[in-house]
């Protein structure tokens, strides 16, 4: 039994890491922001990231890149 190609295991661990990554970004996002936010409308202009939020927010939109 031979396993699986190397292409195909990094395509099947990416999915976990992607969703860490979106878990992370959330995350302090809404501990940012506040619950309201996060359960809210998105219309008006939200307040700026801090310094956690706004690197999570990066490092997740390199990732999905």
């Amino acid at each position: 039994m031979t396993g699986l190609p190397t292409e195909l295991l990094l395509l099947g661990w990416s999915v976990p890491l992607l969703l860490v990554y979106l878990f992370v970004q959330g995350w302090t996002m809404i501990r940012d922001r506040g619950s309201a936010w996060g359960a809210g409308p998105r219309d008006g202009d939200a307040a700026p990231l801090g310094t956690l939020a706004g690197r999570a927010a990066r490092a997740a939109g390199n990732y999905r890149e």
